[in-house]
């Protein structure tokens, strides 16, 4: 029997998140810090370009959207999540930023990664936020 695929919930939809304590703890096991970057790198599932997905009330969430929302409030509807360190497996909140779609595109532009890990991002995040654990 085949399984039923799990739609990944509309970026352009409004994201707020309140979940137990074992939920929280059950996503940070997934989650490897990088001491260099400071970049949460997402063990987890992750797309055809490495960015995180991730199964959170009974929904696949991609994982960016999660951490931000966990940790640094609602992502409003129409806005999406970009990293300001270049690193599509990183979740760490202090690197994510909330974006319009276009601004997104543009930045990401740039870029164009396709899966390659960004050269150095260290210097782009250094120093931002508190220690994850």
């Amino acid at each position: 029997m085949a399984r039923q695929r799990v739609p990944c919930i509309n970026p352009g939809k409004r994201l707020r998140l309140r979940l137990s304590p074992a939920a929280i703890v059950r996503l940070l096991r997934k989650v490897r810090v990088c001491p260099r970057s400071g970049c949460w790198l997402w063990t987890g599932c992750r797309d055809g370009n490495g960015y995180g997905k991730c199964k959170v009330l009974g929904r696949t969430q991609w994982a960016p959207r999660v951490f931000y929302a966990l940790f640094r409030g609602t992502v409003p509807a129409g806005r999406e999540i970009d990293h300001r360190c270049h690193n599509p497996p990183c979740v760490n909140p202090w690197h994510l930023r909330r974006k319009t779609p276009l601004g997104n595109a543009k930045d990401g532009g740039r870029w164009r990664w396709r899966g390659r890990a960004a050269p150095s991002h260290a210097s782009a995040v250094a120093g931002d936020g508190p220690p994850p654990f």
